[in-house]
């Protein structure tokens, strides 16, 4: 597992028990993005299916975290984040 402090920052590889805290991420993101988008746009269970889908098995994800909470993540896929 590597992890990387940059400042007040830490850079670490994603693990399981990140899910949940990026999918929220993920929506809220979203959420404030797009606020003119239908709201079933915005369940919380889309999120966490695109995640697991489509994410999750073809990228790898880096979280950045600041006191141990997540405060950003990005996915590499490919040539593309």
């Amino acid at each position: 597992m590597m992890t990387e402090k940059c400042g007040e920052f830490e850079i670490t590889e994603y693990k399981a028990e990140d899910f949940e805290a990026i999918a929220g991420l993920f929506r809220s993101v979203y959420v404030k993005t797009y606020p003119h988008f239908d709201p079933k746009f915005f369940a919380a269970e889309r999120f966490r299916a695109i995640l697991r889908e489509h994410t999750l098995p073809n990228s790898q994800i880096w979280t950045a975290k600041t006191k141990g909470k997540i405060i950003g993540f990005f996915a590499l896929a490919k040539n593309s984040i």
